[in-house]
């Protein structure tokens, strides 16, 4: 139970960190200074990088059985760009090179903590655990966090929760092995697939 509970407790910092900045503080600060719909696009682009990215990690993860390694940087990037919007914060542009990255990172750290599901015999209830989990967090960030939370401190009060919630499945969740993996170019060969990807 204390490893359903472990990968549950990612879900909650995640949730949090996409409550708290990137729906909220982040936002209503760089609309100050960007046009809300370049601020727009590049969170789209970003979101593009991210997508290629993990098609290609995620086959090197597959070939290599390395799943928790990749887990384990990006969600530490996650929290390292984060922290570093802190320090930026006077300087929105590169705040915001920090923050496209935070994205970045915070997705493919997302991709490859669903891959930690292969731990579990019972997936569906470790994935029921983690998104009720995640739902609680967001609601306790919005109501009672969001109100006592000023910006720049914001966003290294929210890396920290994040690394608190993402420290047990380091620590406690093994890396799973499959022996299956996916073909890159199998992927875009699925025109189905990039059409729905197009179409999101």
């Amino acid at each position: 139970m204390f490893r359903k509970l472990s990968f549950a407790l990612f879900d909650s910092g995640e949730t949090i960190l996409s409550a708290l900045v990137f729906s909220t503080f982040f936002p209503l600060y760089i609309t100050k200074f960007l046009d809300p719909k370049i601020y727009s696009a590049l969170y789209g682009f970003a979101f593009f990088l991210s997508f290629l990215l993990a098609l290609h990690l995620g086959w090197l993860a597959d070939r290599s059985s390395r799943r928790k390694p990749f887990f384990i940087i990006f969600s530490g990037l996650t929290f390292f760009f984060c922290s570093l919007i802190t320090l930026l914060y006077i300087h929105p542009y590169l705040a915001l090179v920090s923050f496209l990255l935070l994205a970045i990172s915070h997705q493919q750290a997302f991709v490859f903590y669903n891959t930690l599901l292969l731990n579990f015999e019972t997936k569906g209830f470790a994935s029921g655990l983690g998104v009720a989990m995640g739902y609680v967090a967001s609601a306790v960030a919005l109501v009672l966090l969001a109100k006592h939370l000023k910006e720049p401190e914001v966003y290294i009060v929210v890396a920290l929760i994040f690394l608190a919630l993402f420290l047990p499945s380091a620590l406690s969740l093994p890396n799973p092995r499959s022996e299956g993996s996916v073909s890159l170019r199998s992927v875009l060969r699925d025109r189905d697939f990039i059409l729905f990807i197009v179409c999101l």
